[in-house]
C-alpha cells in the first residue's frame, strides 16, 4: 500500500470514528433508559441507588457526553487541518474516545453530589 493510499484509508477511519462518536452521544443524550438496568446507561455506584438518582444521572450525563464529544469533535477537526495527516488525527482520535468521557463522567458525579445526599435523598434546597 503506497502512503497516499494509507493516508486515504486513515482518513476514512477517521471520519467513521468521527460519525461513531456523534452516535454514542447522540444515544445517550436522546435515549436513556428511565428504569434501572444492569445493561444500558450510566450506571456507577451513586446512579443506580434509587429510580431518582438513575434519572437525573442518566439525563445529565448524556447533555454532558454530548457537549464533550462535540468538543473532542471540534479539537480533532482542527488538528487534521493544521497538522494536516489524517495517521496523526487518527491515534488521537482513537485516544480520546475514552478522554472524552472523563470530563462527562466527573461532571454527572459533581452534579448527583450537589442534588442528592449519600443516601440518594434529594438536598432541601
Amino acid at each position: 500500500m503506497s502512503p497516499n493510499e494509507e493516508e486515504t484509508l486513515a482518513f476514512y477511519i477517521l471520519i467513521g470514528l468521527w460519525v461513531l462518536k456523534l452516535l454514542i452521544g447522540l444515544l445517550m443524550k436522546f435515549f436513556y433508559e428511565e428504569e434501572r438496568n444492569e445493561t444500558f446507561g450510566y450506571r456507577t455506584e451513586f446512579a443506580m441507588r434509587n429510580a431518582d438518582t438513575w434519572l437525573v444521572a442518566n439525563r445529565y450525563f448524556g447533555n454532558a457526553l454530548f457537549i464533550s464529544t462535540l468538543c473532542f469533535l471540534t479539537l480533532e477537526i482542527l488538528l487534521f487541518f493544521v497538522i494536516g495527516k489524517a495517521q496523526v488525527t487518527l491515534l488521537f482520535s482513537a485516544f480520546s474516545i475514552s478522554l472524552m468521557i472523563v470530563p462527562a463522567f466527573a461532571l454527572t458525579e459533581s452534579h448527583l453530589d450537589k442534588i442528592f445526599d449519600k443516601n440518594g435523598n434529594r438536598r432541601q434546597s
